[in-house]
């Protein structure tokens, strides 16, 4: 066959025409798996699975003190909490939810102190906060991350575990959590949760 520059010429725009649908592929491909990735990068985090992550926070710097304010105010609060979490050097990503009926964005922050927590919560104006960090599993012999919600005391002026939350050693993942529409976390179009309170019981809405 006499390759002809007519014929050269359609068989490079053949190429570039595959190689350009191909590539559109795997970036709808790539777009599925990084969700995936990232729910599955929190979840195992907050399970303590992931060894690189001792201790874990959950807030958000929305709706202060459990008030519901503008979708604009809550952006900025948003973005304010990111960049304070970023001068910390703290890792983070964010997660969307529902909570007494409200949508909020919260953030898993990863390797957080206590005392860090609360300070945000503090900076942040937050009526809730979950912190976790890694113990001795006495029966397995191993470490679990264990998490407690920590409430603000309007009469002490400060942060302390929420008598009425109980301590969570496992997180609640999608398969568990279909048709569940308020006091949930999600992620990747996955939802998760911290069995921190008994399921009558709801944050901030007592």
């Amino acid at each position: 066959m006499k390759l002809t520059k007519k014929f050269l010429k359609q068989m490079i725009v053949e190429v570039i025409k595959e190689n350009k649908q191909r590539g559109m592929l795997l970036t709808e491909m790539s777009q599925e798996e990084i969700q995936q990735d990232l729910y599955e990068k929190v979840v195992t985090a907050l399970e303590g699975a992931n060894p690189n992550v001792r201790s874990a926070g959950v807030m958000s710097g929305q709706n202060p003190m459990v008030t519901q304010v503008s979708a604009e105010e809550n952006r900025q609060r948003d973005e304010q909490l990111k960049q304070r979490l970023d001068e910390l050097d703290l890792a983070h990503d964010t997660v969307g939810g529902v909570f007494g009926g409200f949508p909020e964005d919260s953030v898993v922050i990863y390797n957080p102190t206590r005392q860090q927590m609360i300070s945000l919560s503090e900076e942040f104006q937050q009526g809730y906060f979950a912190y976790g960090e890694l113990i001795p599993e006495e029966e397995e012999g191993g470490m679990i991350m264990t998490h407690e919600m920590y409430k603000y005391d309007e009469t002490t002026g400060k942060y302390a575990v929420d008598p009425y939350s109980k301590k969570a050693r496992h997180v609640i993942r999608d398969e568990d959590l279909q048709g569940v529409t308020d006091n949930y976390s999600h992620v990747g179009g996955k939802k998760f949760n911290l069995p921190l309170y008994e399921a009558r019981r709801k944050r901030g809405r007592n």
